[in-house]
């Protein structure tokens, strides 16, 4: 991945991530700049770790719950296709085909 995708990313609101794999593209988003991800070149972001006292690593720690929010337009969608995850007892969302 071209360095300056890498600096741009980690001087975001993301500004804890960094990215580990293929070759994400900062592309126009919905408020700013978005982070465009290619599964087939296997992108992804590491957001770091998260401990089982903390929120993201465990539900359990969310003591006031948990609110997020994002934009994500995908462009074909694979069964157990997985979009985000914070740990094995942290969050995870991803497609299932039913």
């Amino acid at each position: 991945m071209d360095s300056r995708v890498r600096d741009e990313i980690l001087e975001s609101n993301m500004a804890s991530a960094s990215v580990a794999g293929g070759n994400p593209l900062l592309v126009p988003g919905k408020i700013g700049a978005s982070l465009q991800l290619n599964a087939r070149r296997r992108d992804f972001v590491d957001l770091g770790s998260y401990g089982s006292d903390s929120c993201l690593g465990s539900l359990s720690a969310c003591l006031h719950g948990l609110t997020t929010a994002m934009w994500i337009r995908f462009d074909a969608l694979q069964d157990n296709m997985h979009f985000l995850s914070t740990g094995v007892e942290g969050v995870h969302l991803y497609y299932r085909c039913v």
